[in-house]
């Protein structure tokens, strides 16, 4: 069921939610498909595979942000924490191949995971994995 026979929103029309997957999406696949043409200069493709989830998570923290309501405090964190993330993938002299790149390759999506869940979920992580410390931003 694409579009639900009656909406939490109170007055939003019910195909609200909807346009805006649909359109994030579309924004997603261009942002994937120009990264593809501007960042695969390099003969192996390991800046590409450094900033895939860099690129695609902008659009995935739009809608549950929309979702959720977040307050500005919530927004700052989130985007202070992804600049230094790109500024850590981007600015590191990563040996070409070596295992440190491969490495930061496959935990950027986890860190930006991380991030979405501490950030958009709220103090329901909080609450329910206090021991875990990973959310700075519901101390």
């Amino acid at each position: 069921m694409l579009v639900p026979e009656h909406s939490d929103d109170g007055g939003a029309p019910p195909w609200r939610e909807l346009a805006v997957v649909l359109a994030l999406a579309v924004g997603a696949g261009l942002a994937v498909k120009t990264g593809f043409a501007w960042l695969d200069d390099d003969d192996d493709g390991s800046v590409l595979a450094r900033n895939l989830g860099l690129i695609v998570f902008p659009f995935l923290a739009a809608y549950f942000g929309w979702k959720r309501r977040l307050t500005g405090r919530v927004v700052a964190t989130l985007l202070v924490s992804f600049a230094a993330l790109a500024v850590v993938l981007n600015a590191y002299p990563f040996a070409s191949g070596g295992s440190s790149e491969i490495l930061a390759a496959i935990h950027a999506p986890v860190v930006l995971w991380l991030l979405a869940r501490c950030g958009l979920r709220g103090r329901e992580v909080a609450v329910r994995a206090p021991a875990y410390g990973l959310c700075p931003v519901h101390r």
